[in-house]
């Protein structure tokens, strides 16, 4: 069918969407989601996901809790067609909007006070602090692929 909302609720969910724009929400649970292939929304929720935007230009979302048990692996990012929101409950030191290119940095830790999403491209590792540079305050929230050319505009703050 076309246009469809998918969700996974509780439990260890594989939700695979088809012609047209889905919306694949995982809920709670260790899941699988795949795109079809058009343009498509994937948000694995809450605990370690895996997540294949599949054709198209997909948009990852993250809206739930950071932890050491909630690190979705992206399968396919696509830099320059597909995109990475965050939400500003969880990412609450980012304003609403475009990520700025002063938020974000590739390299393994924040160089400034001002960066709080960095792309560690050796190892693939997507990671938000809080705090910029201050000791403390670092989570890593997904794995991609390594080294992608990444930048602050595949990035949106919802």
């Amino acid at each position: 069918a076309d246009n469809d909302d998918l969700n996974g609720l509780a439990g260890n969910d594989k939700l695979i969407g088809g012609i047209g724009q889905d919306d694949l929400d995982g809920g709670s649970g260790r899941d699988r989601l795949k795109g079809g292939p058009d343009n498509d929304r994937l948000d694995g929720g809450s605990e370690s996901d895996i997540l294949s935007g599949g054709g198209g230009s997909n948009q990852f979302v993250f809206s739930t809790a950071l932890s050491a048990k909630n690190i979705d692996r992206i399968t396919d990012f696509k830099v320059g067609f597909d995109s990475i929101e965050l939400s500003h409950k969880v990412f609450g030191a980012l304003p609403v909007g475009a990520l700025s290119a002063s938020e974000f940095h590739q390299g393994s830790s924040a160089k400034t006070a001002d960066q709080h999403v960095i792309y560690n491209a050796k190892r693939g590792l997507l990671i938000y602090d809080s705090n910029g540079n201050a000791k403390g305050g670092d989570h890593v929230f997904a794995k991609l692929d390594a080294h992608l050319s990444l930048s602050d505009t595949d990035f949106l703050i919802i």
